[in-house]
């Protein structure tokens, strides 16, 4: 069963779970006991709900209008995958537990409670539920304004337009703003015009700032710090006349001129993430390397760096070997201080690096790589309604290094329950709003082995109409990892 729609309580009188004898506490006991529940309507007035409400991992949907709970249960944040939480019309309800915030999946808040009066207040912190799409009913009070990144209001007047955008000037957190004015058919100026919306205008200094950065719709200087000096604040505003940046008039628009420093230094970082696809036999499908060189400079006056690279297009081009030492780079994009011509010619990477940090360059290999950490698993049915899968993963790298901050994810089925896992390292668990086991491995050295069991139980009965995909105990797995070589 998944779902479940209890109507036609008696609305007439008040009943509780204790005294009304078709949702007594051991009813709805048995009730929370169906887990594999998806939709849970409950219409008339219930006075208080069971804890093991929280049981019901797999629900999507939760009713409860016109109830007379007073309080939720603090089980209800073990509802992960939850989507829309109906209590309109809860006259007695006037506040949600803070547990709420951990059903980061709620998409549909309904509160409203037009008949009755009064509203209902959230928890600090509700701004966190990122997947919240509409949210009635709630109290005003409390700061909850300071925590609305979008905010839409339709039908501004002129009578309460300065009290609305005293308020709206008060919301930091704020990113998205729609206002509709009331429009007046039978004026010939259909629209009000609202002074107020001049502190909503961009700032002058951002127009100037384009102006500096693009000219006939091209961007010519994009360097925070050279375009730092273009504007300055009120404390350092200069009286005569601010002459443009040297770097604006020089051929080296990227660095300013009389830069020392008593110790020149280079650092440079190669940072790669690998990117594999592998099929269900253990074939490497697609598999690319995505890199960057970053570096950061703190070099005197106006010095020039050169870049060498062991580029197979170079090396055949001198007439040198190549076998098992040259990479084939592709998609390769430079920082504006590279000098292609040069680059074009020798395969050379010159340049006039900018003071600071910035990417040099960035490139993609195509190139068939192991897998660092490989994982295979085997799943075992014991019977129709349990489940075991045990997980190994190896890891394909040199012993002297070690893999840090491991992450496996495997993707189970939607409607496996009651999990029971055991790790010889780390630490996994079940993760119901995503349907995916974690497996998390703070320190993974090279040429180790570890391995995960999970236990899980599943329902007597399989909808007919599920894919095989659904079906399958293990849909897919995903390995997420960072290694730092010297």
């Amino acid at each position: 069963m998944q779902s479940l729609f209890i109507l036609g309580v008696d609305r007439r009188r008040r009943y509780s779970f204790d005294s009304y004898r078709g949702l007594s506490r051991a009813y709805m006991r048995n009730v929370c006991g169906l887990h594999f529940l998806l939709v849970l309507d409950l219409d008339g007035r219930i006075e208080r709900l069971p804890d093991e409400l929280g049981d019901l991992i797999h629900l999507r949907y939760l009713g409860l209008v016109g109830s007379e709970l007073d309080e939720l249960p603090g089980t209800l944040g073990n509802l992960k995958r939850l989507q829309t939480l109906d209590i309109r019309w809860c006259r007695q309800l006037r506040k949600l537990p803070i547990q709420i915030l951990h059903i980061q999946q709620l998409r549909h808040l309904l509160m409203s409670d037009i008949f009755y009066g009064g509203e209902i207040r959230v928890p600090k912190g509700i701004g966190t539920l990122v997947n919240l799409h509409t949210l009635s009913g709630i109290y005003g009070g409390d700061d909850i304004s300071m925590e609305l990144t979008a905010l839409s209001v339709k039908r501004v007047s002129a009578d309460h337009a300065s009290e609305l955008f005293a308020a709206i000037k008060k919301m930091e957190n704020l990113t998205s703003l729609s206002l509709v004015t009331e429009t007046n058919y039978f004026e010939d100026t259909p629209f009000s015009i609202f002074p107020e919306l001049d502190a909503f205008s961009p700032p002058t200094y951002l127009y100037e700032l384009l102006d500096e950065m693009m000219d006939f719709g091209y961007p010519q200087y994009t360097e925070a710090k050279i375009l730092s000096e273009f504007f300055k604040t009120n404390a350092y505003r200069m009286e005569t006349s601010q002459r443009p940046p040297m770097a604006v008039t020089n051929a080296v628009s990227w660095r300013s001129e009389g830069i020392d420093y008593k110790k020149n230094e280079v650092f440079l970082d190669v940072v790669e993430s690998v990117n594999i696809l592998v099929n269900s036999n253990g074939q490497v499908i697609r598999s690319d390397v995505v890199g960057a060189l970053k570096m950061r400079t703190y070099l005197s006056g106006m010095p020039e760096c050169k870049l060498g690279l062991n580029d197979r297009v170079l090396l055949e081009a001198q007439g040198r070997a190549t076998k098992g030492k040259a990479i084939d780079l592709e998609d390769i994009k430079f920082h504006q201080c590279v000098r292609l011509a040069r680059f074009e010619n020798d395969r050379t990477i010159s340049f006039i690096p900018p003071d600071g940090a910035f990417d040099l360059m960035t490139y993609r290999l195509s190139t068939q790589v192991k897998p660092l950490i490989w994982v295979e698993a085997q799943v075992e049915r014991h019977s129709r309604s349990r489940v075991e899968i045990m997980v190994k993963a190896r890891s394909q790298f040199k012993e002297r290094s070690t893999a840090t901050n491991v992450e496996i994810e495997l993707s189970v089925a939607v409607d496996v329950s009651n999990p029971n896992i055991r790790t010889s390292m780390g630490s996994a668990s079940y993760a119901p709003e995503n349907d995916a086991l974690l497996w998390k491995i703070k320190s993974f050295p090279g040429g180790k082995e570890y391995m995960l069991r999970a236990e899980f139980s599943l329902p007597c009965i399989t909808a007919e109409e599920a894919t095989p995909e659904r079906k399958a105990p293990i849909r897919s797995v995903r390995v997420a990892t960072s290694i730092m070589n010297y």
